[in-house]
């Protein structure tokens, strides 16, 4: 049985039985079950953060797959997401450019987290402003984004 966890800086500490083959067994499930009930990891062994297993504001436990940005019940952005968008506002803040390039930018990176008709203008408006400020200003604002951007934005991202 799969034990999902994240710390709230988004590292995966999720834990993954290896797949069975053949017909479940009781004693499978009993023991599926016993897993269950153990108390889960409080901290990340990578930042020493606190672990989450489920939406701090509904508790609707996160489900198996790549790590989510936002919460499939409420819609409340996960700390990793939202840690993120501010690491990514703080460093545009300390950019020289304008302060329309700057809100213009700022305006993009909560499309680039999610998949809507807006994300592949979101991506565009990015990377031309991407080449506004530079390379090296430019590859540390990617990389702080890319880690919450959805495939759909990273790809367009990637087609410029």
């Amino acid at each position: 049985m799969a034990i999902i966890l994240f710390c709230e800086n988004g590292h995966d500490l999720s834990t993954h039985d290896p797949i069975r083959l053949g017909p479940l067994r009781i004693q499978d499930v009993r023991q599926a079950f016993r897993d269950s009930q153990k108390p889960r990891q409080p901290f990340c062994t990578v930042c020493g953060m606190p672990t989450l297993d489920s939406c701090q504001r509904c508790q609707t436990k996160i489900t198996c797959g790549p790590r989510p940005g936002y919460c499939r019940q409420c819609g409340k952005a996960f700390p990793w997401t939202e840690t993120t968008l501010k690491a990514a506002r703080e460093y545009t803040d300390e950019l020289d450019i304008s302060s329309d390039d700057k809100d213009t930018l700022k305006a993009t990176f909560g499309e680039l987290t999610t998949d809507t008709p807006r994300t592949q203008l979101a991506a565009h408006r990015f990377m031309k402003l991407m080449s506004k400020i530079g390379p090296t200003a430019g590859d540390v604002l990617t990389k702080i984004i890319v880690n919450v951007a959805t495939e759909a934005a990273k790809k367009a991202m990637s087609g410029h």
